[in-house]
């Protein structure tokens, strides 16, 4: 019992870790799916410059639509990652 008491009984520096935890996680996702993206966004814009303008428009739209897609996603990252880490201060 004594292994866990602390755990119901927190000092105001183990309550600070405990309600820190859920924005800790989010922001650490955050950061991983950012660089995910933007990853996919470099793969992206390297495949879309190698194809053929005029033979390949279908593969040159979907790579074009696909980079948008993940640069959108990082502008929607970047505030929430931001914010997580601001509110841990």
């Amino acid at each position: 019992m004594k292994k866990v008491a602390h755990f119901f009984h927190l000092d105001e520096i183990h309550f600070e870790d405990f309600t820190r935890t859920p924005l800790v996680i989010r922001a650490a996702a955050a950061c991983l799916e950012q660089v995910a993206c933007q990853k996919r966004r470099r793969y992206c814009l390297e495949q879309w410059q190698k194809l053929d303008h005029l033979a390949d428009f279908r593969s040159k739209q979907y790579y074009w639509q696909q980079f948008y897609e993940a640069d959108r996603r990082l502008k929607e990252l970047e505030p929430i990652r931001r914010a997580s880490l601001s509110e841990l201060i």
